[in-house]
């Protein structure tokens, strides 16, 4: 099974279109998925460094709590 990336960026057409260039450009693997997070990063920086050890955070789950669509999370 290969390797997954995960991309989170902030925007949900922008920053997707721009990732897809930049991984089309430096010819990085096809297997990635880019995940638009729909808020301003530095709320994610908070959650994971201001107000919590990032060494007891799962990140995966706190993206999946702060998902307001049901089909993402």
């Amino acid at each position: 099974m290969a390797a997954k990336i995960l991309i989170l960026v902030e925007g949900e057409k922008t920053d997707v279109k721009l990732m897809n260039h930049l991984l089309q450009v430096y010819g990085i693997s096809e297997d990635h998925v880019i995940v638009s997070y729909n808020t301003n990063i530095y709320t994610l920086y908070k959650a994971m460094f201001l107000d919590n050890d990032p060494e007891t955070i799962d990140l995966l789950q706190l993206l999946k709590s702060k998902e307001k669509d049901p089909q993402k999370s």
